[in-house]
């Protein structure tokens, strides 16, 4: 079994080269508001805890390389690989996450602007990951 991710750990959002994140770093903390599994103490995500980090990328601004005021994020969408998900451990019947987990997401936005005008788009996209494990994994020998 895979260490899991739990309340609390960093989910990083990278830019697929066209953008970068401006005022932030891309790096959000999920959240876990259930008490149905928890791992020392912090409780243990699943595919649909996934949607407090879409609400969290939410407000968030990006910047181009070539627009001097950076846009903003009006809605996101995150998806999972499903090899990220740990069948061997399920809360009612649903799967929970390795921190294995990776995946992509998509931004909708309201465009960088700059007197050159903004690319003909109004969605950027990119992939995350998990970072460090928040947890200790004892095994027993």
């Amino acid at each position: 079994m895979r260490e899991l991710i739990v309340d609390g750990q960093t989910v990083r959002f990278d830019s697929d080269g066209s953008w970068s994140w401006h005022g932030s770093t891309g790096e959000l903390s999920i959240s876990v508001d259930h008490g149905l599994l928890r791992v020392q103490g912090r409780a243990v995500a699943r595919r649909r805890d996934l949607a407090s980090l879409a609400r969290a990328l939410v407000g968030l601004r990006y910047s181009t390389p070539v627009h001097s005021v950076p846009g903003t994020v009006t809605a996101a969408n995150i998806e999972l690989d499903p090899s990220g998900e740990e069948q061997a451990v399920t809360l009612d019947s649903e799967a929970t996450l390795s921190v294995a987990a990776t995946g992509t997401f998509s931004l909708t936005v309201v465009p960088a602007m700059t007197p050159k005008g903004d690319p003909d788009t109004g969605t950027h996209t990119g992939t995350w990951a998990t970072g460090a494990p928040v947890q200790t994994l004892l095994v027993a020998t």
